[in-house]
């Protein structure tokens, strides 16, 4: 059931077309991101949802209400930013009861409902201090139990871990996920972090130059993203790309050729076709050997990065062309070595290289 329903929105700044004729239709009680990189739209487009900018045009329902042109105060919505935007002289008590006490809510009710805040979020030792006196992690968890305080319809959050430092990003990001599990509200997050976006969301609206390129489930976008661009931001380390012209069933403008095989041809439709294609590869789905084998190319080690549980194999393919291989810790080779690698070929993709677009079925 629609929750949050955005339909033909746009937004121009003078000759800047910020967002582009974005439709999205959010279900009740779910968690979605809204993810690409900077210039995108996506914080214009959440501002929008805020009332925080006005759209050239489109429309916004919230439950049953269109609000399109109300107020930002009178649109139920509650918003976390990047900044903290905590008030520095009132105690995190206060912080947390502020938008109770401008509703004109009773003494008695604001005491309830901080103090149910302030236990699932873990603050109530800590209501007397001054934000101040707190830590990173401390001031954005005051940040949102000030959004959740008042019980809003629906959650605004625009890129709230990107001042955290990596380890309280981590334990954040498994904060907000408990936190939805157990609110079940309704939440728009924006964020450029593709780990962010794929282990908080239920969907993902992959965005870029004001557009929604593919809105889907973090699984979908993984395996079966749209285009190349999709495929190349999601993900990490990036999708392998190599770009040629089809060959007797091999493809390469690298220092290798790799085979397509005839179930991967066969996908695409004949009409769809160019002369030039892009072969696209995640680093999980490279198998490699230390010796020759049928149906594998060799390739030459530019250098091995060691992380422990695995391995980075980035490939010399000439240039500045590189490939990336994961691979199990213990593997080991030598950085300027050859190995011989093949592509698995049932998680492949072929993208149009004028387009950018996925060619047939996954």
């Amino acid at each position: 059931m629609k929750h949050l329903d955005l339909i033909k929105m746009n937004k121009s700044f003078g000759t800047f077309h910020a967002v582009n004729d974005v439709s999205l239709a959010v279900e009740k009680g779910e968690f979605i991101v809204l993810l690409g990189p900077s210039g995108c739209g996506k914080s214009t487009l959440l501002r929008l949802v805020a009332g925080l900018e006005t759209a050239d045009s489109g429309r916004i329902t919230l439950g049953e209400k269109d609000i399109t042109d109300l107020e930002s105060a009178k649109r139920d919505l509650a918003m976390v930013f990047q900044s903290y935007a905590l008030y520095p002289h009132m105690t995190v008590k206060k912080n947390i009861s502020y938008p109770l006490q401008i509703r004109k809510r009773p003494v008695h009710e604001i005491e309830i409902e901080v103090a149910r805040v302030a236990e699932k979020l873990g603050l109530t030792d800590l209501l007397t201090r001054r934000p101040k006196e707190l830590s990173g992690g401390q001031r954005q968890r005051v940040a949102l139990a000030r959004a959740m305080v008042r019980r809003p319809e629906a959650f605004l959050m625009d890129e709230p871990l990107s001042n955290l430092d990596a380890g309280l990003r981590v334990q954040m990001r498994a904060e907000l996920k408990h936190l939805h599990r157990e609110l079940g509200a309704t939440s728009l997050y924006v964020t450029h972090d593709q780990v962010e976006a794929m282990t908080l969301a239920q969907r993902i609206a992959v965005m870029k130059d004001g557009k929604v390129l593919q809105f889907d489930t973090p699984k979908n976008i993984y395996n079966c993203p749209v285009n190349k661009f999709v495929a190349h931001f999601v993900g990490s380390p990036s999708m392998n790309f190599i770009e040629g012209t089809l060959d007797e069933g091999f493809i390469g403008d690298f220092n290798l050729r790799l085979k397509v095989s005839e179930r991967k041809l066969n996908q695409i439709s004949t009409g769809g076709l160019e002369s030039k294609l892009t072969l696209g590869f995640r680093p999980e789905d490279i198998r490699v050997s230390k010796v020759a084998k049928a149906g594998f190319s060799p390739a030459r080690v530019f250098i091995t990065e060691e992380l422990g549980n695995e391995n980075f194999i980035i490939l010399d393919g000439g240039g500045e062309n590189r490939l990336t291989v994961r691979t199990p810790g213990d593997f080991k080779v030598a950085d300027d070595s050859q190995i011989w690698i093949a592509v698995d070929d049932e998680r492949a993709h072929l993208f149009d290289s004028k387009s950018g677009a996925r060619l047939g079925s996954h």
